[in-house]
């Protein structure tokens, strides 16, 4: 038996037709609104664009510095380290020092009588120091002396001690005793602190240059033969006195202790 086709309604066809010439007119016409829109912008856009170009050309651009600067770097205060002292004696030994004073064969002794030392140990500084007790005539003096290794005072510019005291103030003299060859006497260079003596107690330093503070003293021959020079590879002997200048200082009792004596050395 042959199958009969089925039949689409002439309404429904219609209907179909319609709505899909619904969809092309809507197609069409957004492409016509666009390509409108697209014609309005165009001359915008463009001039825009030659804006844009327009001002990229005014802007200055970032240029690449070649140039080296040189740093300026200013240095900054350091402190100088202090020489390291070359110790000569600590002072803590009596034995090492031999005493001496202003009497009998001492001019100022016939006229004023004899000065007095008596040497001891005293509290130091840290440990033991040397002290002197002394009663000074008028122009009398009191010392002591030791022998000391040259090689001590090689490399040094000066020399350096501590010291304290009380009672009549007179003055400090520190002495060097050279035997250059040939001479017949030691020639003496020393460097003197005026009425020092009188600290209060208190310890305090003292320093003395070479170059600045020493003199040769006597013999005035000998000063002159070696045109004032002190040479420290000639240098035997090592003296402390405390002696009495008349008009500057006080006649009468005191006492020094003294301590750390040493060598300055030199700054490398």
């Amino acid at each position: 038996m042959k199958k009969e086709k089925r039949r689409i309604p002439i309404a429904v066809q219609v209907a179909i037709v319609t709505a899909l010439t619904a969809i092309v007119v809507a197609a069409i016409n957004a492409i016509v609104n666009a390509q409108a829109v697209r014609s309005e912008l165009e001359p915008t856009i463009i001039a825009q664009g030659t804006r844009i170009a327009e001002l990229t050309n005014t802007i200055p651009m970032p240029q690449v510095i070649t140039q080296i600067v040189e740093l300026q770097v200013t240095p900054t205060a350091t402190s100088i380290p202090t020489p390291v002292p070359h110790l000569i004696d600590e002072m803590e030994k009596i034995s090492d020092w031999s005493p001496s004073s202003c009497k009998d064969t001492c001019e100022s002794a016939a006229l004023y009588g004899n000065s007095v030392i008596l040497v001891s140990l005293a509290q130091g500084r840290t440990d033991n120091a040397l002290e002197i007790v002394f009663d000074l005539k008028n122009k009398g003096w009191v010392g002591i002396t030791r022998r000391v290794d040259t090689q001590l005072l090689l490399g040094t510019k000066g020399i350096t001690f501590h010291y304290k005291g009380t009672g009549a103030p007179n003055t400090i003299e520190l002495k060097l005793l050279l035997r250059y060859p040939g001479d017949p006497d030691d020639t003496t260079f020393g460097a003197s602190w005026k009425r020092a003596t009188d600290t209060n107690e208190s310890w305090v330093s003292a320093e003395a240059l070479y170059d600045r503070d020493f003199t040769c003293w006597w013999p005035v021959d000998l000063c002159e033969k070696h045109d004032k020079a002190l040479n420290l590879n000639y240098v035997q002997r090592i003296d402390f006195a405390i002696s009495n200048k008349s008009d500057d200082d006080t006649v009468g009792l005191g006492k020094v202790a003294f301590d750390d004596l040493a060598g300055i050395g030199i700054q490398p």
